[in-house]
């Protein structure tokens, strides 16, 4: 936003509320997001500098900003990991194949795990590189259907892992893991991300985690998109030890809204598109899609020295569920180095199947001035 639409917004609360400060006349306050939160210029550089999106920024609620506040940073080291993953689904009555085509399970691409006649047969996660990533668009092809006697679904999905070290002005060093989805997943369950360390080293900081989850959904009636945030402050939620932190998280699914109208009643169609070029009835009913378009996370904790000066290291983990799970399964996890999944995250062999196994991240600092 520029300064002088902050300005405005700011001269506009100002006149609402009196008591609000009119420092913004002075140019001290800068920016204004949607949760009302003032900041100054200093402040949301500083966010800037701790590894935050402008988006992420725009949403941020007080907790996360009182959590961030008079702390600024330099990231001093990162890794990206760029992620395919292929499922393959068998149909168990092939006969139903003959009424869900191709087309079917193009449209319905976001509930593939849901339909009572699909198996999941096999999940390959591999690492691709930025280029091939960046290719993927909302043009590509992501489902498909072999044309073999007993015919299988292949759906696939990109997303990318970034784990970052980031020197604080306190004297800390925080660890902090972004993921974002390129192509939405088909299953909606319980996800994991962590970050390990080696303890002989470091430490986390208790009550500095945080986690959040942020979310679009679009209305396929009104072609409203709306913006959401979740975060993730719950302990239950939250794995923790001297070996790193850890959290489970809950995806948003795809869900339906029912919109009716009555013109006599003073209501009106009230999609945002005509019905193929008929005036739609003066009454009735319509179905809408409200389908996840856009999705991110991301975790961070703080850390402190107990030990030598020798390397730092953050293994950072994002484990994708590739079946319907209980939040308690979900947090039957540990966090530590060597785990078999990515590398951080421990859990029993059984556990282990209820997820992508997506790599690790590995960002390291050699020389760490604490």
């Amino acid at each position: 936003m520029k300064i002088t639409k902050c300005i405005s917004l700011f001269l506009a609360l100002a006149f609402l509320f009196p008591n609000v400060s009119v420092n913004a006349l002075e140019g001290n306050d800068y920016y204004i997001n949607s949760n009302g939160i003032i900041m100054s210029e200093t402040q949301f550089l500083n966010l800037k500098s701790l590894g935050y999106s402008n988006e992420q920024i725009s949403t941020m609620k007080q907790d996360e900003f009182d959590l961030n506040d008079n702390i600024s940073g330099e990231i001093v080291s990162t890794e990206t990991k760029y992620v395919k993953t292929t499922y393959v689904y068998k149909t168990k009555n092939t006969s139903l194949l003959n009424f869900r085509t191709f087309d079917y399970y193009i449209s319905n691409v976001n509930n593939l795990s849901d339909d009572s006649n699909l198996q999941l047969i096999s999940v390959n996660t591999e690492s691709i590189t930025e280029d091939e990533y960046n290719m993927i668009d909302d043009n590509t092809q992501t489902t498909i259907t072999t044309n073999d006697v007993n015919p299988s679904i292949i759906s696939t999905e990109y997303k990318k892992l970034t784990t970052q070290i980031i020197k604080l002005s306190n004297g800390r060093y925080r660890f902090r893991n972004d993921l974002t989805w390129k192509k939405m997943p088909s299953n909606r369950s319980y996800d994991l991300s962590a970050i390990a360390l080696n303890n002989a080293i470091a430490e986390p900081v208790s009550g500095s985690q945080y986690a959040r989850l942020d979310y679009k959904t679009k209305d396929s009636c009104t072609l409203e998109t709306t913006a959401y945030e979740v975060s993730f402050v719950d302990m239950n939620s939250w794995k923790r030890s001297t070996t790193g932190y850890g959290v489970s998280m809950n995806l948003p699914v795809n869900t339906t809204k029912t919109y009716t109208w009555n013109e006599l009643l003073g209501t009106s169609y009230p999609c945002g598109k005509d019905m193929g070029g008929f005036a739609p009835p003066s009454t009735g009913r319509v179905s809408a899609n409200i389908d996840v378009i856009d999705l991110s996370s991301y975790m961070f904790y703080d850390v402190v020295k107990i030990g030598a000066t020798n390397p730092l290291s953050a293994y950072g983990s994002y484990q994708h569920s590739v079946k319907k799970i209980s939040f308690d399964v979900s947090t039957q996890f540990s966090v530590g180095i060597n785990g078999i999944l990515g590398g951080s995250i421990n859990v029993t062999p059984t556990v282990a199947t209820y997820f992508d196994g997506m790599e690790g991240t590995h960002a390291q600092l050699l020389n760490p001035d604490w």
